[in-house]
């Protein structure tokens, strides 16, 4: 009797078991339980109501293995998400990030070929090619665009490699929301034409990098370049240059009365390279002062009363190149200051600059006046 009753017990129990089977565990986790979710995804559930549906959560441990057994359960859109999941906070496992976004795109996903193609940008333009051409749903349909970008690309990559600085910014701007690597490779060789590596030593930005080593093995220059690039591709943040205005003979006044030169930290050239470089900047700037007081003959036309200091702060790396510029002073006119600020400071100063052995910080002084 005892070993009937206990026979009984476990037929109960395996029909209860055989009655949590899949299906039964899908209707749960459409109805919101998440454990459900689990369960049903283990038992071979890959799309809604198991492993699609778990992934769906803020926990990126289990949204990256939720999404790769359905992506190993041939459900493709689930291989980007898992490769996402996977590296919110580092791309310490590349392979494995590489290999997810590879299975998706043999299922068709076209957002896994597009990160695909980011992904390979690291290890070279012609593979990564190849996967974004593997993203165009049909023929024809975004090759052209394509291969203008890549044309792009590659000629940077290659003037970057001669000394180009500004080839190597391009480079950085288009690669650092594809590729932090890659990006960081254009960033580093900005860093050390320009002489940027002292300047931008202890500069930081929050910024999760995806990066296949840990950030300390990296130059901070670097890091912080990319990190701005890739928080701001279209450099909405930059200082716009304004179309500047021919120059007038008649109007209001405009009298270069400051400019100071910063050496941070005490600067190891001669005194003589520092006062050669101060001479520079002003000759440079007296010189554009007409074209700065045509633009403030414009805004008199409206504001015959308006007058005050404009000034322009900004640093001249060892090119010669101003950088971080932007305009301040009691002219409350942002327009008119953008466009004195555009007049006084040119795309490039001559001179002393590479002999310096550092970035330059520099302020430019102008006062606004109406003419008796």
């Amino acid at each position: 009797m005892r070993l009937f009753a206990i026979g009984v017990v476990v037929v109960f129990l395996l029909v209860a078991c055989k009655k949590r089977e899949p299906e039964d565990f899908a209707p749960r986790c459409l109805a919101g339980d998440q454990q459900a979710c689990v369960k049903a995804c283990q038992a071979g559930v890959y799309g809604e109501g198991g492993c699609m549906t778990a992934g769906a959560t803020r926990n990126f441990r289990r949204s990256a293995e939720m999404y790769a057994h359905a992506c190993r359960g041939n459900v493709a859109e689930a291989c980007a998400k898992a490769a996402a999941a996977s590296i919110t906070m580092n791309l310490n496992q590349h392979r494995a990030y590489g290999q997810l976004l590879e299975r998706g795109c043999e299922l068709g996903d076209a957002e896994a070929c597009r990160r695909l193609g980011d992904h390979l940008l690291f290890d070279g333009f012609d593979e990564a090619e190849a996967a974004y051409r593997r993203a165009c749903r049909a023929p024809g349909e975004c090759e052209a665009e394509l291969a203008t970008t890549m044309q792009a690309l590659r000629r940077d990559q290659r003037t970057c490699e001669t000394g180009d600085a500004g080839a190597c910014e391009r480079l950085l701007h288009g690669l650092a929301t594809r590729n932090h690597d890659a990006g960081y490779q254009a960033a580093e060789r900005v860093c050390k034409l320009r002489g940027l590596t002292e300047h931008h030593a202890k500069n930081s930005m929050p910024f999760s990098f995806k990066l296949r080593r840990l950030t300390r093995h990296y130059d901070r220059c670097g890091l912080f370049l990319l990190a701005r690039a890739a928080s701001d591709p279209e450099r909405k943040s930059d200082f716009q240059r304004a179309a500047l205005p021919a120059p007038e003979a008649r109007g209001g006044q405009i009298e270069l009365t400051d400019v100071d030169l910063h050496f941070r930290p005490a600067p190891s050239a001669q005194p003589e390279a520092q006062l050669e470089a101060k001479k520079l900047v002003e000759t440079e700037v007296r010189a554009r002062l007409d074209v700065a007081r045509a633009c403030y003959n414009q805004r008199l036309s409206t504001e015959p009363e308006l007058a005050g200091k404009v000034t322009a702060h900004f640093s001249i790396d060892k090119l010669g190149e101003p950088l971080e510029l932007r305009a301040s002073g009691e002219v409350g006119d942002p327009a008119l200051r953008q466009c004195v600020v555009s007049a006084l400071v040119p795309e490039r100063f001559e001179g002393v600059w590479d002999k310096l052995e550092q970035v330059v910080q520099v302020e430019i002084t102008v006062q606004l006046s109406t003419s008796e």
